[in-house]
């Protein structure tokens, strides 16, 4: 798992660099963002904009205190449609993300690793304020549990959704490169 977790990472990294190509692309920017939504909970990431492109990071947490649940996630959005009204990005895009995610109990700690596919638009208040939203769905792509105690309830039960829906929303400044 941990071979896994370093490929993940790795892969988000280079598709986030990757996109930091601005001689590739013209019109670039830059989006800082908080949200939520599920699998990244309330999350603060990044979105690197190029062309009709953008390469995103966020890191997420859900605060329990009895389950703190965190996730990492990286996007790859594709702008497809509309007329934008601040902006050359078109309004809506398709979403495809890989998100890493880790729940801990106090009977032992979950990771799971989820790829999604979404549907979203973008709404831009002003050149620099926009809002988000978008919906599609998850699929399970690993799984893991390592147990550090017997549970000692009677009602131990594990659902196991290897396909869920996935939402999100958030807000983002917008910054010129």
């Amino acid at each position: 798992m941990r071979k896994l977790r370093k490929s993940l990472l790795f892969a988000c990294l280079f598709i986030v660099i990757a996109g930091f190509q601005g001689s590739v692309f013209s019109d670039n920017h830059i989006d800082f963002f908080i949200g939520m939504g599920f699998p990244e909970f309330i999350n603060i990431g990044m979105r690197y904009h190029a062309s009709q492109m953008q390469f995103g990071l966020s890191y997420g947490f859900l605060p329990l205190d009895d389950e703190p649940c965190t996730s990492i996630t990286g996007d790859i959005y594709f702008h497809f449609a509309g007329k934008p009204k601040h902006t050359s990005r078109k309004p809506w895009y398709s979403k495809f993300g890989l998100s890493y995610v880790k729940d801990k109990q106090v009977s032992g700690t979950s990771s799971y690793i989820y790829s999604n596919f979404r549907i979203g638009r973008e709404f831009f208040i002003s050149k620099k304020i926009g809002v988000g939203a978008d919906v599609g769905f998850g699929i399970e792509l690993s799984k893991e549990i390592t147990e550090t105690q017997e549970t000692s309830s009677w009602f131990n039960f594990d659902l196991d959704f290897p396909i869920m829906p996935c939402i999100s929303i958030n807000i983002f400044y917008h910054i010129d490169v």
